[in-house]
C-alpha cells in the first residue's frame, strides 16, 4: 500500500504512478493506468503552457485517475488565487475517487469536482458566470459529445485564454477540431506528437489525391458543396495529424446567424 504519512509533491506522485504504471484506491488494490491517462508529453505540455501564460482559473472534462488534473494543478498552484474544476460523472463509481484521492495526496485542496454529464455541468458553470483561462476536453469521445464540450467551453474561456483537446488522431475529435478551426477566433498554438497518426493506406492516399485532383476543376465558390473540408485539406496539411492540439480564443465570438463553414 502506500504511504501517506507525508503528503507527496505532485512531482513525486506523478512520477511515481508513471513509473509503475499503476494507481491504488483507498482499499489499497491496484489497478492499471490502462489508457485512462495523458501520457507524460501531453501533461508536460499542459502544465508549461499554463506556466508559460500565467494561469490560474482552469477546468477540464474528463478526470478519471487523476493524472491531467495533478499537472494542472501543480502549474497552478504558484499563482496567487488557483481554482481547477474537473468534470467527470464517473470519478465515484468507475474511477473509484482515485482521481480525487491522489489530489488530496499531493496536498491539492483549490479544485472542485462537478460529479454530473459535462452536458450538464458545463452549462452549470456558464449560469454561474464562470471564466476560465485553460480548459481541457478529455471527455466522452463522440463527435456529438465533444462537440458539446467545445461549445460550453468557448463560453466560459477568456479572450487569450486556450483550449486543448486530447485524442486528435480520433476520426470523431478530428471532425471536431475542423469544425474549431473554422472559428475566426480560434488558431492552433501548439501540438503534442505532431505527425503521430498513422498514415493512410497506400489506395486510401491515391484516392485522396484524386478526389482533390477533381476538386479543382470545380469553381472554387462551390467546392465546399461537393467536397468536404477533410478532403481538401488532409490532416497533414490542416495541422491536425498529432495526439493533442492547443487553440487560443483571440476574442469574443462575432459570426453572424447564418454562418458556416464546411468541416
Amino acid at each position: 500500500m502506500r504511504d501517506t504519512k507525508e503528503p507527496a509533491t505532485a512531482r513525486a506522485l506523478l512520477e511515481r504512478i508513471l513509473a509503475s504504471g499503476t494507481v491504488e484506491d483507498e482499499h489499497g488494490n491496484v489497478l492499471p493506468l490502462r489508457y485512462s491517462n495523458v501520457s507524460v508529453e501531453e501533461g508536460r505540455s499542459i502544465a508549461a503552457c499554463i506556466e508559460r501564460h500565467g494561469f490560474e482559473r482552469t477546468l477540464e472534462v474528463g478526470c478519471a485517475y487523476g493524472i491531467s488534473a495533478l499537472y494542472i494543478c501543480e502549474a497552478i498552484s504558484r499563482r496567487p488565487n488557483p481554482h481547477h474544476v474537473m468534470i467527470d460523472p464517473l470519478e465515484s463509481t468507475k474511477w473509484r475517487n482515485i482521481g480525487i484521492r491522489n489530489l488530496r495526496d499531493a496536498g491539492f485542496a483549490f479544485w472542485e469536482l462537478l460529479e454530473q454529464p459535462s452536458a450538464l455541468a458545463l452549462p452549470s458553470l456558464v449560469q454561474r458566470n464562470v471564466k476560465v483561462q485553460f480548459a481541457l476536453i478529455d471527455g466522452w469521445h463522440t463527435f456529438d459529445q465533444t462537440l458539446l464540450d467545445f461549445f460550453y467551453v468557448d463560453k466560459l474561456l477568456e479572450d487569450g485564454g486556450i483550449v486543448a483537446i486530447d485524442d486528435v488522431a480520433m476520426p470523431a475529435i478530428n471532425r471536431v477540431v475542423r469544425y474549431a478551426l473554422n472559428y475566426p477566433t480560434y488558431r492552433v498554438v501548439e501540438a503534442v506528437n505532431a505527425g503521430a497518426a498513422r498514415e493512410s493506406p497506400p489506395a486510401h492516399r491515391a484516392l485522396g489525391l484524386l478526389m482533390r485532383g477533381l476538386a479543382h476543376l470545380v469553381p472554387s465558390g462551390a467546392r465546399e458543396l461537393y467536397f468536404t473540408d477533410s478532403c481538401l485539406r488532409p490532416s497533414k496539411e490542416a495541422a491536425l495529424r498529432c495526439d493533442m492540439i492547443f487553440l487560443q480564443k483571440s476574442g469574443p465570438d462575432a459570426r453572424p446567424w447564418d454562418w458556416y463553414k464546411a468541416f
